[in-house]
């Protein structure tokens, strides 16, 4: 009988951590990296939008957010490798829907790769 309830009551102690544990999903972080070593960043927890430009010279990098079946968020940093990032937070982004992610080196480039996608919001 002994056995039975430390058992039992190892098995709720169980159950109690696991109910209070956070999901191993919880990382909603979408980066992408282009070959020139520009970054661009999706967080669907906090619905922040985040480019770096690492590209030598003066350029301009840009992050498209392309939302399916909804709305486009493209972001630049103009300031070349000098430091710095382009940042939008708080964007009001449906997070009922999938998105693509897209890094370009040249800010005025219209087809952009790599491509991340289509990822859950």
């Amino acid at each position: 009988m002994r056995l039975l309830r430390t058992c039992f009551a190892l098995m709720a102690s169980f159950v109690i951590v696991l109910a209070l544990s956070a999901p191993a999903s919880a990382d909603t972080t979408y980066r992408l990296t282009d070959s020139a070593g520009d970054w661009g960043q999706w967080n669907a927890t906090t619905n922040n939008l985040t480019i770096c430009d690492h590209s030598p010279g003066n350029g301009t990098a840009k992050v498209v957010l392309r939302v399916v079946n909804g709305n486009t968020v493209t972001l630049f940093d103009d300031n070349g490798d000098g430091g710095g990032c382009g940042f939008d937070g708080n964007l009001n982004v449906d997070d009922t829907k999938s998105a693509y992610l897209k890094v370009c080196t040249n800010g005025s480039a219209t087809n952009c790769t790599p491509e991340l996608g289509p990822f859950g919001l």
